[in-house]
């Protein structure tokens, strides 16, 4: 489920200035991952007609850790059918559309209230867990 939603659009009031850098999910792009915390978001981009540039934000998380080591653990993942199964068949169903944007998030900023408030603004669609300010809108989608 896409929810899009304008008025979570209007109140984002960001704490913390975020740079945004994409790179293709693929081994050859970890090296050019941050070696700092941050957030991320999975987004697909089919690429498929020119001059209309399509996107969907499919995922949106934190690292505590180096994003670098989050982005290892996720192509890890893409190949461990133990692993979560919609981020897995969604790393495997999207190969070779997938985009890794992430912004690292310096103190005292902490990765988890930016999150969040990318979560409640944004509303990607594969995440599960949604802060309490915006979990009966998307329970009255779902």
């Amino acid at each position: 489920m896409i929810l899009l939603w304008p008025k979570l659009w209007q109140q984002w009031n960001p704490s913390v200035a975020l740079k945004w850098r994409g790179r293709p999910f693929s081994p050859s792009s970890r090296t050019s991952i941050p070696n700092s915390p941050g957030v991320y978001a999975f987004v697909i981009e089919p690429g498929v007609t020119p001059g209309l540039t399509i996107s969907v934000l499919m995922y949106v998380g934190k690292s505590d850790r180096p994003l670098r080591q989050r982005f290892g653990e996720y192509l890890q993942e893409m190949n461990n059918p133990t692993g979560r199964p919609a981020i897995n068949t969604m790393l495997r169903m999207y190969d070779g559309y997938v985009q890794f944007y992430c912004a690292a998030v310096a103190a005292p900023a902490k990765p988890k209230d930016v999150e969040d408030h990318l979560i409640e603004t944004l509303v990607p669609c594969m995440n599960k867990e949604y802060p309490a300010s915006i979990r009966r809108i998307v329970g009255a989608f779902s």
